[in-house]
């Protein structure tokens, strides 16, 4: 065994000596054997020399206790409002507060809704055809076909404005809208 493995198994003995051997008084009698204050003379001079007489603070006044150096130990402060008893959760200004580094979140405003928008068309193309100079468009919409022509109007919702190949224009009816649909070349 290395002698740094003794010295740590003798400093082990020695705590464990002092967790089961040591003082044991509560808190509480702890608390109360705090003495009123003391007065002990304030240190001058050079070490050796005998010090000041010290003055009773109950026969001097403040200011001749001052004069005379004499140092008044105050009593110590109670722990509850800077920590909790053990079971009692901490106060609401706690000892040792949190930080966080994060930026602040970005204030939101609130501005005015953004206006109707009209849906996506439900129609899909199917395929087109030019009959006397004029086109005809296939719509389907689920299982159902729709042919359109220009200047129509389709389920009461859409009114074609033209068919002008690649795009076939139309208007939502209840926004006043203009949509296009590809519908190929001319082809």
């Amino acid at each position: 065994m290395k002698p740094q493995h003794a010295l740590m198994a003798l400093a082990l003995v020695a705590s464990a000596c002092l967790a089961l051997f040591g003082d044991k008084t509560p808190a509480d009698q702890a608390a109360a054997d705090v003495a009123e204050p003391v007065d002990r003379p304030a240190r001058t001079g050079a070490p050796g020399q005998a010090a000041p007489v010290p003055v009773s603070p109950r026969s001097a006044s403040p200011s001749s206790a001052a004069s005379n150096g004499v140092v008044t130990i105050l009593r110590l402060r109670e722990r509850a409002p800077y920590a909790p008893r053990r079971g009692q959760a901490l106060p609401e200004a706690a000892l040792f507060g949190t930080t966080s580094w994060n930026p602040p979140p970005p204030s939101v405003t609130a501005g005015p809704p953004p206006p109707p928008q009209a849906p996506p068309l439900p129609y899909s193309f199917i395929g087109k055809k030019q009959e006397d100079g004029a086109w005809e468009v296939y719509l389907a919409v689920g299982d159902d076909t729709r042919v359109v022509r220009a200047h129509s109007v389709l389920d009461g919702q859409y009114r074609i404005d033209a068919i002008r190949p690649p795009t076939l224009s139309l208007t939502y009816l209840p926004l006043q809208q203009v949509q296009t649909l590809n519908i190929g070349t001319a082809e």
